[in-house]
């Protein structure tokens, strides 16, 4: 077993032993690590990005209460995959196969920008979304000043 189905488990457990299970539906749980991620940002909010690299090696105090939501993170986020019957390393390794081929490496080294749409399919993410009607699409093309004209 491993070291991710092994803590699967013994959440399980730690629900089942509370009768919490019956609230731990893919919504209730989403909330509950949206939450538990708000509060770890909230531990780097006003750091400088240097006090952020080396807050967890400076500050035994910031670095075990960053240990402790990140531990929170964690348990909400495979008790989520758990009860969705997902295999976490199987999808975030399907993320990065995807990612690599959205970002190839050529293109994007060094570079902190997005990559441009025409080397990733809409079929991967946004296929769900409406075509623009055409009044909309001439809105889009024209500048942005157009707004403002009486």
């Amino acid at each position: 077993m491993s070291d991710l189905a092994a803590l699967a488990r013994r959440l399980e457990q730690f629900a089942d032993a509370r009768d919490w299970a019956q609230f731990h539906n893919p919504k209730n749980l989403a909330m509950a690590l949206a939450g538990e991620v708000g509060e770890l940002v909230a531990e780097f909010q006003w750091l400088t990005p240097e006090q952020a690299t080396t807050v967890m090696t400076d500050d035994a105090e910031a670095a075990a209460q960053i240990r402790a939501e990140l531990g929170d993170v964690t348990n909400y986020l495979v008790r989520l995959a758990d009860i969705l019957g997902l295999d976490l390393v199987q999808a975030a390794n399907a993320k990065i196969d995807a990612n690599d081929k959205r970002y190839p490496a050529d293109t994007v080294r060094a570079s902190a920008r997005k990559t441009p749409i025409d080397h990733w399919s809409p079929l991967q993410a946004d296929s769900w979304l409406p075509p623009l009607p055409s009044r909309q699409m001439a809105m889009l093309a024209e500048p942005p000043g157009h707004l403002y004209r009486r």
